[in-house]
């Protein structure tokens, strides 16, 4: 029989043989049953590690149960770890009710009871292990720690990338506090392209998003993936994550994607992206009724007009960023400006109150500075602006480099480059 507690009647009896697997969290918990975990004694002054977490308590309704505390001693056999972790069998030692011989389970084997558990309040101990990313989680802080405290980042991240014990690791899904040190190494001056090529074969930006907001981070990174000579594909992540740029709420990162590409990508992956990003922030049934049509009607068109009202859904977060990259989105585009006509053909069918129709369209005309009651031509001017931007792409150009190259007056390079 196996001992068993409970709040409600007291101390009982079960037939049921039940057994606990612990998972150890904590450098102090790792420390302590390092004789369990590592086959070793690891002597370490406990006072500098993360504090105790296995079994410190346990919540009951809500409230907090202390549940045993032992000292900073090592253990250093399976009997010792019983006696700290199985505090409950004090009443089975006392009465002579131990398991039977043969049905303790040894803290190392590497089978498993058929009755296994993470409930700590089960009082037999059948496994005790590191939790799952123990170590990879503690190799983070350290080459965070490296990397803020020293001027050898770029050696140290070389080293991480290298680590031989990493190889079954999936370095895809660093955290954001992570990527930005390798972003920070890889400015325009770096000239070890190795390592460039290295970060881009092993590592996942597309879900990277900036903390700080700082646009040469992602000018930086785009400016790479350009320099390896890679288009749109050739690196599964940088669809991802120059779509994810165009649609941050912060408006922060707009015209840095347009130094890589010379228009937005407006595909099936970018208009997916922007109704899931209106349906999280509008529940309205008008919106609703807006994106299901236009998921059916022209591409191009639908995230057009798509975009210009996500933009000004999230006009409220910064209303003069939120203009600013609609603008110079349209400054990169052949398209005909969108007219009030077709806005209100396409919103007032939708739903759409008149006033919030006239409120969508002063917000468009006055970000890209036109009004238009019908669709009528871009100028030549921006015709040449668009055929140039788009030869640059083409030859996997960094777009402002190319520009420069050419030798124009200064003032048609900052048209050429969307800020005039």
């Amino acid at each position: 029989m196996s001992y068993c507690n409970h709040f409600s009647c007291g101390p009982r009896f079960t037939s049921k043989l039940q057994y606990r697997n612990v998972q150890l969290w904590t450098a102090a918990d790792v420390v302590q049953f390092s004789f369990i975990v590592q086959t070793s004694i690891c002597h370490l002054d406990l006072e500098l590690c993360q504090s105790y977490k296995v079994n410190n308590k346990y919540s009951f309704f809500g409230r907090d149960y202390p549940s045993f505390s032992y000292s900073k001693c090592f253990v250093n056999s399976e009997e010792k770890c019983r006696k700290i972790l199985e505090t409950n069998r004090k009443l089975l030692y006392t009465l002579h009710l131990d398991l039977p011989q043969g049905r303790d389970w040894g803290l190392k084997n590497d089978s498993e009871p058929e009755y296994l558990s993470y409930y700590r309040r089960i009082p037999h101990i059948a496994k005790i292990l590191t939790g799952d990313e123990f170590f990879i989680t503690i190799l983070k802080k350290i080459i965070n720690y490296a990397c803020v405290n020293s001027h050898h980042s770029l050696k140290v991240l070389k080293w991480f990338l290298r680590f031989y014990e990493l190889k079954s690791f999936d370095l895809s899904d660093l955290p954001d506090f992570i990527l930005n040190h390798f972003i920070d190494c890889m400015h325009p001056g770096i000239s070890d392209m190795d390592f460039v090529k290295e970060c881009f074969k092993k590592l996942n930006f597309k879900n990277w998003v900036d903390p700080g907001r700082k646009p040469e981070r992602v000018a930086n990174l785009l400016y790479q993936v350009r320099r390896v000579e890679a288009k749109l594909g050739d690196i599964y992540w940088i669809l991802g994550f120059v779509i994810r740029c165009l649609l941050h709420s912060s408006f922060a990162y707009v015209r840095e994607v347009l130094k890589f590409t010379n228009e937005p990508i407006l595909c099936t992956y970018f208009l997916s992206s922007i109704v899931t990003e209106i349906y999280n922030m509008s529940h309205s049934k008008s919106a609703w009724r807006l994106t299901k049509h236009l998921i059916r009607t022209n591409k191009k068109r639908s995230c057009l007009l798509l975009h210009l009202y996500w933009s000004y859904l999230n006009r409220y977060r910064n209303f003069a960023a939120a203009s600013e990259s609609l603008g110079i989105i349209w400054n990169s585009l052949p398209d005909a400006f969108l007219t009030y006509v077709e806005i209100e053909a396409t919103f007032g069918n939708k739903g759409f109150e008149p006033k919030e129709i006239e409120d969508i369209y002063k917000f468009y005309s006055d970000a890209v500075g036109e009004f238009h009651s019908k669709a009528v031509p871009r100028s030549l001017r921006h015709h040449c602006r668009i055929v140039i931007r788009r030869r640059f792409w083409k030859c996997r150009q960094w777009i402002p480099e190319g520009i420069q190259q050419i030798g124009l007056p200064p003032m048609l390079q900052l048209y050429l480059n969307l800020e005039a």
